[in-house]
């Protein structure tokens, strides 16, 4: 299993403090350099796209703290050429602040380049939501594996692709809410 790699910490106000090289490398080769600029003193909810991601990240933050332990949960961070299936790690510490931790577990090539993904892709008037947590995409009240969605939309051959909004699907919205729930619980059984 890889170590755990990219780093960022958020004080107990939740505001961007700290971020390690490896999370600065990350940004500068998925091409969100610009990302790094200024981001150091602003709000981590300035950065997360989608109120039920933002709520999401609030309710893993506050488990977190609460808790007083670890929180790990699997996402997906694809880049237009590799699936990458990593794990997050949210960690309390004393002084209300967080850290997050994440390392990538596997990676798959995909298929074909997805444009829709490449930060370089000119953009169009369209909007596009995407599962910020699988990847999945949203077409016609139909979530969609991002090659299967991008094939429907027949977005492998145009010169320019939608520009993306966050959510979460239901499927991940059920699952990491009972992940977390049952973090509860298991606290209940430890502490009787």
């Amino acid at each position: 299993m890889e170590e755990w790699t990219f780093s960022y910490r958020v004080n107990a106000e939740d505001i961007l403090e700290s971020y390690n090289e490896a999370f600065g490398d990350f940004a500068r080769q998925n091409g969100a350099a610009a990302l790094l600029e200024g981001l150091l003193g602003t709000p981590l909810k300035q950065h997360i796209q989608g109120d039920s991601v933002l709520q999401l990240y609030v309710d893993i933050m506050e488990k977190a703290r609460t808790r007083g332990k670890s929180i790990e949960l699997p996402f997906r961070c694809d880049s237009p050429v590799m699936r990458r299936y990593m794990t997050m790690r949210v960690e309390p510490l004393r002084d209300g602040a967080v850290q997050f931790w994440t390392r990538v577990e596997r990676t798959e090539r995909f298929e074909l380049p997805v444009p829709l993904l490449d930060t370089i892709t000119p953009r169009n008037q369209e909007t596009l939501t995407m599962c910020a947590w699988c990847k999945n995409i949203l077409i016609d009240d139909e979530w969609y594996e991002i090659e299967d969605g991008v094939r429907k939309l027949e977005l492998f051959d145009e010169p320019t692709c939608p520009e993306i909004t966050h959510s979460l699907c239901h499927t991940c919205n059920e699952t990491l809410y009972k992940e977390l729930a049952a973090l509860d619980k298991a606290q209940e059984v430890e502490q009787s």
